[in-house]
């Protein structure tokens, strides 16, 4: 038994979801999973590190190449984390899989 019943889409709600779905769910995953949950939770996780281990100050010149290193798979994890999360609030928004799907393509023979 659902603990909340779900609402019914108001007409604007609608109209937005036609608009992502007519972009397309690679522009969906990019621009929603990549740039804004994956970029985003990388900004915040690297200033907080960093402010954590050097309070805003540059690290040691020994460290630049590790520190540089760790940003680099920091940045790998998250845009991945991030992709991740595209796909499956692409799938919990029940949009049919559009990748891929031609919609003015003739046949040929």
């Amino acid at each position: 038994m659902p603990l909340f019943k779900p609402t019914a889409l108001s007409p604007e709600q609608i109209e937005r979801r036609k608009r992502i779905c007519a972009k397309g769910r690679k522009h969906y995953i990019f621009h929603t999973g990549v740039l804004r949950a994956g970029m985003s939770l990388f900004l915040v996780m690297t200033l907080w590190r960093w402010h954590e281990r050097y309070r805003w100050q540059l690290p040691p010149r020994q460290d630049l190449p590790i520190v540089c290193a760790a940003i680099a798979f920091s940045l790998a994890i998250w845009l991945t984390a991030g992709y991740f999360w595209g796909v499956t609030m692409w799938k919990r928004m029940g949009f049919q899989d559009t990748a891929g799907v031609q919609s003015n393509a003739t046949p040929t023979k």
